[in-house]
């Protein structure tokens, strides 16, 4: 199995404020998550984002297909931008990212991010856990 790394990055405007709400352009850099089991024959079609507030309330939940016009890519990025409402800023989100092939999560990332209108955040790197199939197994046994 690879293990690649995911970075999650923020950069927020804070050009659609109104009152203490407002929105932040997010843009995730999702590239050791699609990348995550070249060298396997694994189907990534897509990836299932879900942003939560602190209250657990979702403040995004959507699968992306990977060749989506929000994703963009170039040879070494692949990075999704999401519009996110704030309800405070800066605000805290816990998010998760799972990468998908025929409706199978395969792996996923998670973590905490805080978002500030204007602002620009970036996470720690992210490393990709499989949680597809044989994910739980604690040994293979083989007869021949």
């Amino acid at each position: 199995m690879v293990l690649a790394v995911a970075t999650l990055v923020t950069t927020c405007s804070d050009s659609a404020l109104t009152g203490p709400q407002g929105t932040a352009r997010t843009a995730f850099d999702m590239t050791g998550l699609v990348r995550a089991g070249s060298n396997l024959p694994i189907p990534i079609d897509s990836l299932r984002i879900q942003v939560r507030r602190t209250d657990s309330s979702l403040a995004y939940d959507r699968a992306i297909w990977v060749n989506a016009p929000s994703v963009r890519s170039n040879l070494d990025t692949i990075a999704i931008t999401l519009t996110i409402p704030l309800h405070e800023s800066p605000e805290t989100f816990n998010f998760f990212v799972g990468a998908e092939g025929g409706g199978i999560t395969y792996y996923q990332v998670q973590g905490t991010v805080a978002i500030s209108a204007g602002g620009r955040t970036q996470t720690p790197e992210l490393v990709p856990t499989y949680v597809g199939p044989g994910s739980t197994a604690d040994s293979i046994s083989m007869t021949l």
